[in-house]
C-alpha cells in the first residue's frame, strides 16, 4: 500500500516515511536505474559531465545572489 501511495506522488518510500527529505521523481529514477546499468567508463563520463553543468549551475545561482 505504501509503494502504491509512494508512486501516485511520484516520491520514493523513505521520503514518504520521513527517512530522507530528497524528493526523486519517476524520471530521476530511471536515469539512476539506467546509470547503474551501464558500464563503468560510460557511468564514470556521464558523471564527470553532470558533474561540471552542476559546478556551473551552482556559480550561477551564487552569482545571481550576489549581484542582487
Amino acid at each position: 500500500m505504501l509503494k502504491k501511495l509512494a508512486d501516485a506522488l511520484e516520491v520514493s518510500l523513505d521520503y514518504l516515511i520521513g527517512s530522507t527529505n530528497m524528493v526523486i521523481d519517476k524520471k530521476m529514477l530511471y536515469r539512476l536505474e539506467v546509470l547503474g546499468s551501464i558500464s563503468k567508463e560510460e557511468r564514470e563520463r556521464i558523471l564527470m559531465v553532470m558533474d561540471s553543468l552542476l559546478r556551473d549551475a551552482q556559480m550561477t545561482d551564487a552569482h545571481k545572489k550576489l549581484a542582487s
